[in-house]
């Protein structure tokens, strides 16, 4: 199944360097997550702060998510080039990484089902009252760093957040369609991010002007 995956993408006639960015990863874990995560390097703006063009930063309804004061790629290109030595860039190598990260993943499921003792107890003992401190809570999902940040006080939600991996993608697969035909933009959208692919259009306007075409990315 993963060279088959493989095989369909070349055969695909996509540019090589189709979706090539140069951003920063976000990827916290090989396979699971963690809890390490350091506010102090993450910062989020407005959309209207974003964008160059404000029309489209007043229609977005996703904050831009920052790490260290820029956008990031987060997914299994990102884990593969962390944790595996992953080096390919671009809409086919995310998919070749998510190929070989199955692989990984279902060697993975296996270990965590020998490792489950049906005997041992279930229950873990908490303060359900909650203490008021922000707590936090990271894994990595099949399509990147998932984020979930929770304040609970005399038992009661004070405050809750996400920042799941389509939000950290928003920012990095605009700037990945640009330089090449509108019509390879919905194969960038879905290689970084499938959840989108069934909200994410392109538009033409004039199909002989190349330039405005990436301004019709409707980015949600």
């Amino acid at each position: 199944h993963v060279e088959f995956i493989k095989n369909c993408v070349l055969e695909a006639g996509l540019p090589k360097d189709l979706g090539v960015v140069n951003q920063p990863l976000m990827a916290m874990d090989a396979t699971y997550g963690t809890n390490d995560f350091d506010m102090d390097k993450f910062s989020e703006v407005l959309p209207e702060a974003w964008y160059d063009e404000p029309d489209i930063g007043k229609k977005a309804c996703s904050v831009i998510p920052l790490w260290e004061g820029t956008n990031v790629e987060t997914g299994p290109r990102a884990r593969m080039e962390k944790f595996a030595g992953f080096k390919d860039k671009g809409v086919i190598a995310q998919h070749a990484a998510r190929a070989d990260e199955m692989l990984k993943n279902y060697d993975a499921c296996l270990e965590a089902l020998d490792a489950i003792d049906p005997a041992a107890p279930a229950n873990v003992s908490y303060d359900k009252r909650g203490t008021g401190e922000l707590g936090f809570g990271v894994i990595e999902g099949p399509r990147g760093t998932d984020v979930h940040m929770a304040q609970v006080k005399d038992g009661k939600t004070q405050f809750y957040s996400a920042i799941v991996p389509t939000t950290w993608n928003i920012p990095t697969m605009g700037p990945a369609t640009e330089g090449f035909h509108h019509e390879f933009g919905p194969h960038v959208i879905r290689a970084y991010d499938p959840c989108l692919s069934c909200a994410t259009h392109v538009m033409v306007v004039d199909d002989e002007d190349k330039s405005i075409l990436k301004n019709e990315m409707v980015r949600i």
